[in-house]
């Protein structure tokens, strides 16, 4: 199934509800406004992710402000974010937005640096809008270190981004 892409007024619309809300909780819940499911893999899991492509370049410009907001003046003008995994750069945002503690600098951007983060929690104590951090297996192995962070966002397989 194709996913449908995002227009730069839902994005916008995303970005401005998110600043509008005190409710950390929601404001990570309104993610699903920009989220798709993808067909489900060999054991029925269905991921959802965030509809923002940095290929489209309306879309890079919002992706391009999560760096932006996470690195400030570190980060200059030229930086391409097709060039890098942003869903940590999108974490912090998101985090920015609520008020909610940040990591120091670089590690805004690291996934693996979400591993010290908060307070780990047992897969059936996760709630909505807790902080979940992927660590993918290559080779068949997994290597003990986050490759990708995302919110929860409820269900079985709800996933922000």
């Amino acid at each position: 199934m194709p996913q449908k892409k995002v227009s730069a007024e839902k994005i916008e619309n995303y970005v401005e509800t998110v600043n509008q809300t005190e409710d950390p909780l929601q404001a990570v819940l309104y993610a699903s406004m920009l989220t798709s499911e993808k067909e489900p893999d060999e054991s029925g899991y269905r991921p959802t992710e965030l509809n923002l492509d940095e290929n489209v370049e309306e879309q890079r410009r919002t992706i391009y402000s999560f760096f932006k907001n996470a690195l400030g003046s570190l980060i200059g003008e030229d930086y391409d974010p097709r060039d890098k995994a942003w869903c940590a750069a999108f974490v912090d945002a998101t985090l920015t937005k609520i008020g909610a503690d940040r990591l120091d600098s670089w590690s805004r951007i690291r996934a693996n640096d979400y591993t010290k983060y908060g307070v780990e929690v047992d897969i059936e104590d996760i709630r909505p809008g807790d902080i979940v951090i992927f660590d993918w297996s290559k080779d068949g192995k997994r290597d003990g270190r986050g490759d990708h962070v995302t919110f929860y966002a409820g269900g079985s397989s709800r996933w922000c981004n």
